[in-house]
């Protein structure tokens, strides 16, 4: 039931980005900033954290491809992103899991590759409708200041279900 609960946090978590999230447009508000929410992504930087850097990376994968579809222009781009940054920062060592900082750091980055790498390869491919000093000014900082605040909110809860997870996973770990 505790996976299932991991899995319904995610996908929840993905249709606020899309759908409720679109309330707080910078349009809406006459501001020339975007704020986007990579909810998941942090989400799932935490579970790789806390249950490995497989099991992070096969969350990666599957919401990657999710965003794909629903997102990118192009299949693969989110899910490589997802999958490499998955595999870079989850990883397996005690202290990281047990410091705070260290999490929200881990997330933050990866939220900032997530969008650079997003930007270069639109860029590349000449579908980036921002320059790069804009991208940087305009979405790139706001992204990550909401995420970073998101991160700092949702870890302590997170991180507790994560944990209890663990223990019903393989009591003899306590």
């Amino acid at each position: 039931m505790n996976r299932y609960l991991i899995i319904i946090v995610l996908f929840l978590m993905f249709i606020i980005e899309g759908t409720w999230f679109q309330y707080f447009l910078a349009d809406r508000f006459m501001i020339e900033f975007q704020w986007v929410p990579r909810f998941v992504l942090v989400l799932i930087i935490y579970i790789g954290l806390f249950h490995g850097r497989l099991t992070g990376v096969i969350y990666a994968l599957a919401f990657g491809i999710l965003y794909d579809v629903v997102y990118g222009p192009f299949l693969g781009v989110y899910t490589f992103s997802f999958g490499l940054i998955s595999y870079i920062l989850c990883w397996p060592l005690y202290i990281v899991r047990r410091n705070v900082s260290l999490n929200i750091v881990a997330a933050t980055i990866a939220v900032l590759f997530i969008e650079y790498f997003v930007y270069l390869i639109n860029d590349v491919l000449g579908l980036a409708m921002l320059s790069h000093e804009a991208f940087i000014y305009e979405r790139l900082l706001p992204t990550i200041g909401i995420n970073f605040v998101f991160a700092v909110m949702i870890s302590y809860p997170w991180r507790k279900l994560l944990e209890e997870i663990r223990k019903r996973m393989n009591p003899q770990e306590s």
